[in-house]
């Protein structure tokens, strides 16, 4: 049986260090209507969804296109990033990334990583997540919906 996939609405205002972080509006991931930052413990590491408000459009449609995989990945490894630093969204803070995959009628993430670009991703951490395999048409219409949002 496949997975479904969907999106949330979130909201992180966070203290770091005595000074209040902005606030950030993103769209978390929901599998089978669990939170996946949840499942994959992105906001304890003071992550959020890669599709947020504060970018302003231009990057979150690339993502978009690369969860499609309609454009390849940023990153040289061809994973693509899901949750990352809730202030810059930048690899080199660190991210959790995924393989995505096109197989037949279906779309698979596994292999989730934590990456940063400058050491190897390391699997460890989430070796029991996944894989998620949802319907390709499903899939494909709700990024492709999601890009008229930006």
């Amino acid at each position: 049986m496949k997975n479904t996939l969907s999106y949330k609405t979130q909201t992180t205002l966070e203290e770091l260090e005595g000074a209040m972080q902005s606030q950030k509006f993103y769209f978390d991931f929901m599998i089978d209507r669990k939170p996946l930052s949840k499942i994959l413990g992105a906001k304890e590491d003071g992550m959020i969804g890669v599709l947020s408000t504060h970018k302003h459009g231009n990057y979150e449609i690339e993502k978009i296109s690369e969860l499609l995989l309609e454009k390849c990945s940023e990153l040289e490894n061809g994973r693509v990033m899901l949750y990352g630093c809730a202030e810059c969204l930048d690899i080199m803070c660190g991210a959790i990334t995924v393989k995505v995959e096109e197989i037949n009628t279906s779309v698979i993430w596994s292999d989730f990583a934590y990456e940063n670009e400058y050491e190897e991703p390391n699997f460890e951490p989430y070796k029991n997540i996944g894989s998620f395999e949802f319907d390709k048409e499903t899939y494909k219409k709700l990024f492709t919906e999601m890009k008229y949002l930006y």
